[in-house]
C-alpha cells in the first residue's frame, strides 16, 4: 500500500462524466464538437460530427490552453487544436458536451469509432464510452491501443445500454503522455443499433455452466475473489474478522491474503500461521502469502543481492520451502510485492531484484514445494513503467502478474476514479510489455470515501464487476481492508455504504460463480 503514487488520470465531476485533465505542456489536436444524426438504415442511426466553422463552446476543459483550429487530419473536416503551455507529463481526456447521447435505450448497441495518432510513437490511447445515470458513472465500455508508430489507427469501441434514461458520453484518452506530446483525433462517428424485440422465453431449463480452476489456480471463468484485513484487537486474531466480513457479504471469499516478513520467527516470519491453517483448512480457501525482504521487529532488511547469493538458504527460505511443502495445498506467493516503490530502492538495484526472485523459485522448488503458485505485483504506476518492466523476472519464473490498483482521492489529492479509470491504464500496459498470456491479479485494491457523498463509495464498489467484466485477463483480486489515516481509509468495514457497495459486487454473477 503506498499514498505517494503519481497521479495518472483526472476525472471531471459528476455532471460531465469525463474531462481535459489539467496538463501542462501538451498540444491537443481535436474533431469539432457536435454530433449530428445522418440517414438511418437497417435499424441503425448513425451520428457524426459536423463540420463547424465555430463552435470552440461546445467543448469544455479544467485545462488552461486555448482552442484553435487546424487543417491536418486524417479526413474530411475542419477540426480544433488546444495548445496547452506549460509542461508536465499527465493522461488525457478530451470531451466536448454535445457528442453524448441525452437518453440511452436500455439492450441497445451504441458503436464508436474514431481515427487517431500521436507525435510520438509507444503511446497507449482509448476510446471510451461512459453510461451515467443520475449524475453517477455505472459502466463503462473502452478500447485500448497502443500506438507503436506515428500513423493513423482507426480504434472501435461498442457498449451496450444497461438501463434506459441515462446519458452516454463519448471520450478519447491518451495515457501518460510526455512533455509537448501532440495527440490528434479525427472522424469521430457513433452508430447506434436498437433492440430486437425479444423472443418468448423458452421454458426449456438450460444447464448451469460449470467453471474448473487449473493446476495453476487460473479459473475458467469469474474471478476469485479475496481480502486482506487486519485484527481489531491482539486478544481476537484475524480470523474473525475475516469471518465477520463474509457473513456481512453473504459468501465465502476465495483468497485469504497474509502479510509476511523475512525474520522466519513467529507469525510474521513463519506461515502459514494458525490463522491461515484454520481459514485454508481442506482446502475451503486459497492462501495467499506476500513475503516481504524486511524483518519488521528490527527494521531492517535483506538485501536482494545476498539473497541471490544464497546467504539465506538455509536460515530463511529453505525453512519457509519446508513448511509450505508440507501444508500441501495450493498457495499464492509473492515476493516483495510492489518492489518497484521507492521504499524498496535501498534493497538493491532492478536486476538484483530479478536475480533473487529467481534464486528463491529455484531454491524452493529444489526443495519439493512445487506446490506454489508463483505471483509477481508491482505498484501498477505508469510513471515507474521503465523500472517495473526491469524487475519482471521472466515468464518461466512468474506464473501471475499484478498490480495495485487505487482510488486515492483525497487520500493524496488526485481526482475521483472510477474503478475502471484506476484498473485500465496498468492493465493495458501489461498487455503491450510481453505480459499478455499471464493472468493478472489485483493484488491490493480499493477505494477512499468522498466525505461529501458517501454513496459514491457505495457506487464505486458496485462498479468494480462492470470493470472486471471489461478486463478478462484478470483473474483474482483482493481487497486491501485497512487505512493508513482518516483520509486514507480503504476498509470496506469503514462505512455501511462502503460495505454494501462491496457486497453487491460480491454477489455479482460475474464474481460469484457458487
Amino acid at each position: 500500500m503506498r499514498t505517494h503514487r503519481f497521479v495518472h488520470a483526472l476525472v471531471l465531476p459528476s455532471i460531465l462524466p469525463s474531462i481535459m485533465a489539467v496538463v501542462l505542456g501538451l498540444l491537443v489536436v481535436l474533431v469539432p464538437a457536435g454530433l449530428r444524426p445522418a440517414a438511418a438504415a437497417s435499424g441503425v442511426e448513425t451520428m457524426s460530427y459536423g463540420q463547424q466553422a465555430s463552435g470552440l463552446s461546445a467543448w469544455s476543459s479544467s485545462a488552461p490552453g486555448r482552442l484553435e483550429r487546424s487543417y491536418y487530419g486524417h479526413g474530411r473536416g475542419d477540426r480544433f487544436a488546444l495548445r496547452i503551455e506549460t509542461g508536465q507529463r499527465a493522461t488525457v481526456a478530451l470531451n466536448d458536451q454535445p457528442n453524448h447521447i441525452a437518453s440511452t435505450t436500455q439492450g441497445a448497441l451504441y458503436t464508436a469509432s474514431a481515427w487517431v495518432r500521436t507525435r510520438t510513437p509507444n503511446v497507449t490511447v482509448q476510446l471510451r464510452l461512459r453510461e451515467v445515470h443520475d449524475g453517477v458513472s455505472t459502466v463503462e465500455s473502452g478500447e485500448h491501443v497502443s500506438l507503436q508508430d506515428r500513423n493513423w489507427h482507426h480504434v472501435v469501441v461498442q457498449h451496450v445500454a444497461r438501463r434506459s434514461g441515462s446519458t452516454l458520453d463519448l471520450n478519447t484518452v491518451g495515457w501518460d503522455l510526455g512533455v509537448a506530446e501532440r495527440f490528434v483525433v479525427d472522424d469521430v462517428h457513433m452508430a447506434v443499433r436498437m433492440p430486437d424485440a425479444q423472443p418468448a422465453p423458452d421454458p426449456t431449463p438450460k444447464p448451469t455452466p460449470t467453471c474448473s480452476v487449473g493446476a495453476k489456480l487460473v479459473p475458467s471463468c469469474g474471478v476469485l475473489w479475496g481480502i486482506y484485513t487486519t485484527q481489531r484487537s491482539s486478544t481476537e486474531g484475524w480470523a474473525t474478522p475475516f469471518l465477520d466480513i463474509e457473513q456481512s457479504i453473504g459468501r465465502r471469499l476465495d483468497l485469504v491474503k497474509r502479510y509476511h516478513d523475512w525474520s522466519n520467527a513467529g507469525g510474521s516470519g513463519q506461515f502459514p500461521d494458525r490463522y491461515e491453517t484454520q481459514l485454508g483448512a481442506d482446502g475451503s480457501r486459497v492462501l495467499y502469502f506476500a513475503w516481504t525482504s524486511n524483518i519488521w521487529s528490527q527494521g531492517t532488511f535483506a538485501s536482494w543481492g545476498d539473497i541471490a547469493d544464497g546467504v539465506y538458504d538455509e536460515s530463511v527460505i529453505l525453512p519457509e520451502a519446508a513448511r509450505i511443502k508440507a501444508w500441501g495445498q495450493p498457495v499464492f506467493l509473492d515476493f516483495d510485492h510492489e518492489m518497484d516503490g521507492r521504499t524498496r530502492t535501498a534493497n538493491g538495484t532492478p536486476a538484483e531484484y530479478v536475480a533473487a526472485y529467481r534464486h528463491i523459485r529455484e531454491v524452493m522448488a529444489a526443495a519439493g514445494a512445487d506446490n506454489i503458485i508463483w505471483a509477481w505485483v508491482p505498484t501498477g504506476t505508469m510513471a515507474n513503467t521503465a523500472r517495473i518492466k526491469a524487475m519482471y523476472p521472466g515468464d518461466a519464473y512468474v506464473d501471475w502478474v499484478g498490480y495495485d490498483p487505487y482510488n486515492f482521492y483525497d487520500c493524496n489529492g488526485s481526482s475521483w476514479e472510477t474503478p475502471y479509470e484506476s484498473l485500465a491504464p496498468f492493465y493495458t500496459w501489461l498487455a503491450n510489455n510481453g505480459m499478455g498470456d499471464k493472468p493478472v491479479l489485483l493484488g491490493e485494491y480499493g477505494s477512499v470515501p468522498d466525505s461529501s457523498d458517501p454513496q459514491r463509495v457505495a457506487d464505486w464498489y458496485t462498479g468494480v464487476s462492470d470493470a472486471l467484466a471489461q478486463m478478462p485477463r484478470i483473474k483474482a483480486v483482493i481487497q486491501w481492508n485497512s487505512s493508513t489515516s482518516s483520509t486514507c481509509d480503504f476498509r470496506v468495514t469503514g462505512s455501511p455504504e462502503a460495505m454494501s457497495g462491496f457486497r453487491s459486487a460480491s454477489l455479482d454473477p460475474y464474481i460469484d460463480l457458487s
